[in-house]
């Protein structure tokens, strides 16, 4: 509700019950105020100076009040104080309930030093403005996080892991590589490759020569071609050396650490 009495007239305005009730009615939405800034909040004056506190306006349990000031002490309280006034009937009655709140002790008191002073909106609108600032330059930071393009590595075990994460199992026993447009096999994104173990075949081994300090005059020696035998006897037995191993694969498992990778799990 919002009034605009019109006072300013002549003709003797009726200052009636209904009016007067409806003028306070429009005073108490004032104390809306308080319900915004809280309880035990300062909203304008009460300086500081020494020790020493200016008059102001507070806010106390969904009021505003006036805040008399004066020498600090440790704690206030609401004083209220009723003003008879004598009625027409010449019967004098309450008219006026005034609170204040002052520093000492009252049936219900309030610690001074919880008072909050509210800063002022203009002020509070500039940190928002660089709070936004701040914030889209984190959106765009955190953007692979948030679009669950990321993979951390995570270095405790996994009953540790902080609440919006999982683990990451494709990454279970594996490293990762870079992607590469032309050179294979890092073409394809996301695709498992290479294996723990090799198995060592012929086209693997060296191309060289091993002497064998065995030396005779029939015949080539590097066993590239039939007539390579020692002696005469291109059809005779061909000596060999001990079987050298057993085809185990070879391990070419690097030195490592065995860590967990986690990624994103936002709800």
């Amino acid at each position: 509700m919002k009034l605009d009495i019109k006072f300013l007239q002549t003709g003797g305005i009726p200052l009636t019950n209904d009016l007067m009730a409806d003028v306070m009615l429009a005073i108490k939405h004032y104390d809306c105020i308080a319900d915004v800034t809280g309880h035990m909040a300062i909203v304008s004056g009460c300086t500081i100076t020494g020790t020493y506190v200016s008059p102001g306006i507070v806010a106390i349990n969904g009021e505003l009040l006036f805040f008399e000031g004066g020498g600090i002490v440790s704690s206030v309280y609401v004083n209220t104080e009723i003003i008879n006034k004598t009625f027409q009937d010449t019967i004098s009655k309450g008219l006026i309930e005034k609170k204040t709140v002052k520093f000492g002790a009252g049936t219900i008191s309030y610690p001074w030093g919880e008072f909050k002073r509210l800063t002022p909106l203009l002020d509070l609108q500039s940190q928002v403005a660089a709070l936004k600032s701040d914030i889209d330059i984190l959106k765009i930071k955190t953007a692979p996080i948030m679009n669950d393009g990321v993979i951390f590595i995570w270095n405790k075990p996994a009953n540790d892991i902080p609440d919006g994460w999982k683990e990451c199992t494709d990454l279970r026993g594996k490293t990762v590589f870079g992607w590469h447009p032309t050179e294979h096999p890092f073409t394809n994104l996301n695709t498992d490759i290479g294996s723990k173990t090799k198995t060592i075949e012929k086209t693997n081994l060296p191309s060289v020569t091993v002497g064998t300090n065995i030396y005779t005059n029939g015949g080539g020696y590097k066993d590239d071609w039939p007539n390579d035998n020692i002696g005469p006897a291109v059809n005779g037995s061909e000596i060999q050396t001990k079987q050298l191993g057993d085809g185990t694969a070879l391990d070419v498992l690097n030195p490592g650490r065995i860590i967990m990778f986690i990624e994103p799990n936002f709800q």
